[in-house]
């Protein structure tokens, strides 16, 4: 982002690595504000993840506690279609990569036309993430290394999410407990 001598801020023309990366990080972390629960945070990181790799399709599998198998799973396609689960060999290689705990940076898919890679939080495996393209150039090392830097951001902004979204619920929850014990108190006295 350039500015001009009158305070107005434009897109550079040149896009580096290093600010591709740092464009695609700042989608997504703004992405991760528009909503509070999970589900809308995930289609907003998925949308902003399909344009920054030029991608057609995204899937977001997030499980941050694998002992109660609670787990949302978001798919996305370029053209806004969303979907909620995963099939065939997406299914196959997404749990994969968190049951087998692979945390190395290796562990991307070699398919040329899809990456595959998971994500930890707190050390733990939580998730994984796919990105496809159905026609085109097969993905760069230089597209390994934007979703590199933007994978450590998707559990965060995930977990936050749900942490938000539970409070929200909550705190709802005591308000009509409380509404309760007052009318409660009033019909009482």
């Amino acid at each position: 982002i350039e500015r001009s001598s009158d305070g107005a801020t434009s897109r550079s023309s040149q896009y580096t690595p290093t600010k591709k990366q740092l464009a695609a990080l700042l989608g997504v972390v703004q992405a991760g504000a528009r909503d509070l629960s999970p589900e809308p945070q995930a289609v907003a990181i998925l949308d902003e993840l399909l344009i920054a790799l030029d991608a057609s399709r995204a899937t977001i599998w997030f499980q941050p506690d694998l002992a109660r198998r609670g787990k949302l799973v978001v798919s996305r396609s370029r053209d806004g279609k969303t979907w909620y689960g995963v099939d065939g060999f997406r299914e196959i290689l997404l749990r994969q990569l968190i049951e087998d705990r692979v945390l190395d940076s290796e562990s991307f898919s070699t398919a040329q036309n899809m990456l595959a890679v998971p994500f930890s939080l707190y050390g733990s495996p939580v998730g994984a993430l796919c990105i496809e393209r159905e026609a085109g150039p097969a993905f760069t090392s230089e597209s390994r290394e934007l979703l590199e830097v933007l994978l450590h951001q998707v559990p965060i902004a995930l977990e936050l999410a749900g942490l938000l979204s539970e409070r929200e619920r909550l705190q709802t929850s005591l308000q009509r407990a409380q509404k309760m014990e007052a009318v409660g108190r009033l019909a009482g006295g």
